[in-house]
């Protein structure tokens, strides 16, 4: 059965995205979560291990934090962006 999983992103100059896969050789995502400076978004999971790509867009040299805040397990991103302004990261994802 689906659950809700919650990732809350703290990004006040930036523009972030999350995109979860099933597995990592799959081309199409199972959700795209968008965040513009800030928020909470949900995604509907099943139980199991997923792949999110976090990426980041911003200011140069500001701080940009992901977490869940609900529904799965996942180890925090909490960075500065670097002198371009861009960031690419995975994370696995965990629904019980």
């Amino acid at each position: 059965m689906a659950k809700n999983v919650s990732f809350k992103c703290t990004c006040p100059q930036s523009v972030g995205r999350v995109r979860v896969f099933q597995n990592a050789g799959d081309n199409n995502p199972l959700e795209v979560l968008l965040f513009l400076q800030s928020g909470t978004r949900t995604a509907r999971l099943d139980p199991g291990a997923y792949l999110a790509i976090i990426d980041a867009l911003g200011a140069p040299n500001t701080a940009f934090a992901i977490e869940l805040s609900g529904g799965g397990e996942m180890k925090a991103l909490g960075v500065t962006l670097p002198f371009d302004g861009r960031l690419s990261r995975n994370r696995k994802v965990v629904v019980a």
